[in-house]
């Protein structure tokens, strides 16, 4: 994405491991709140950004869904990456933090990106 600021070289606010678990998965859930103070939870498609070191949600036509124009009202979510894996323990992160919403004129998938508040990316 252009414009983005670049994360400093070899800080991430991620450590190693999350970083890891990051890259391993490809959904996770996105939790806004609309203008009377409903929230919605949504399934979202992630990418971590190592560029921004931030979190990309990608879906199909973002730009008219309700998740994102719940952003212009109060652009502070929660995003939950989880997983249940076959042995062992359910495993996740929650990142709380301010989304930045980016859009083209394509219908294709709209990529918006997550910042912990106070805009530095990555886990507050």
């Amino acid at each position: 994405m252009t414009g983005q600021e670049p994360a400093p070289a070899g800080r991430s606010a991620f450590t190693a491991g999350e970083l890891a678990y990051l890259r391993s998965q490809r959904l996770a859930w996105l939790a806004t709140v609309d203008r009377s103070g409903c929230p919605q939870n949504s399934p979202v498609s992630l990418h971590y950004n190592p560029g921004t070191d931030t979190i990309d949600i990608i879906g199909w036509n973002l730009a008219a869904s309700r998740k994102y124009r719940n952003v212009f009202t109060w652009p502070y979510v929660a995003l939950v990456v989880d997983g249940m894996p076959v042995k062992g323990a359910p495993c996740g992160i929650e990142i709380c933090g301010q989304l930045k919403t980016y859009a083209g004129s394509d219908p294709g998938p709209r990529p918006g990106q997550l910042a912990t508040p106070g805009g530095q990316p990555g886990v507050p």
